[in-house]
């Protein structure tokens, strides 16, 4: 003897129930609402985490190497100019790179401000630079740079 089970019914959805009158108009209007939220609130967490993160950076320079005169074979003079680019004075610290074009010859250095460069303001700063082997007329300023903080 066979037991037969009664049909399966298709589970329920809620989309599968119609909705009544001004219900489809509200449930529409809540999500539109409440993705315009969603946006408006990352979008201003965004703007807030730009504005922490260039406080806490503080200065920023744009720096060039502006002259690179050789003395004798194994060091260049550097000049470069140095413009504060934030909203206060501040003294800069820059590392120049001398390089050659195959980096077969090289060269670092340091330079601290004495004193600071105000807002909006620019300056230029003398660094003896030595330079490996002997290198100092095959550096120059397609492969060399300078970076300050």
């Amino acid at each position: 003897m066979a037991i037969s089970a009664p049909p399966r019914q298709p589970p329920r959805t809620p989309s599968a129930e119609p909705l009544h009158g001004g219900q489809a108009v509200l449930v529409a209007e809540s999500s539109l609402l409440l993705g315009a939220l969603t946006v408006a609130t990352v979008v201003i967490a965004a703007i807030v985490l730009v504005v922490m993160v260039r406080s806490i950076g503080g200065p920023s320079y744009r720096a060039t190497i502006e002259d690179i005169i050789p003395v004798g074979s194994s060091q260049v003079a550097v000049e470069i100019q140095v413009t504060n680019l934030g909203d206060s004075p501040a003294a800069p610290i820059c590392q120049v790179h001398m390089s050659s074009a195959a980096s077969a010859y090289t060269g670092e250095s340091t330079i601290k401000a004495d004193r600071p460069v105000p807002a909006g303001s620019s300056a230029r700063y003398s660094v003896l630079v030595a330079v490996t082997t002997d290198g100092a007329t095959r550096v120059g300023y397609s492969a060399s740079g300078v970076g300050c903080r």
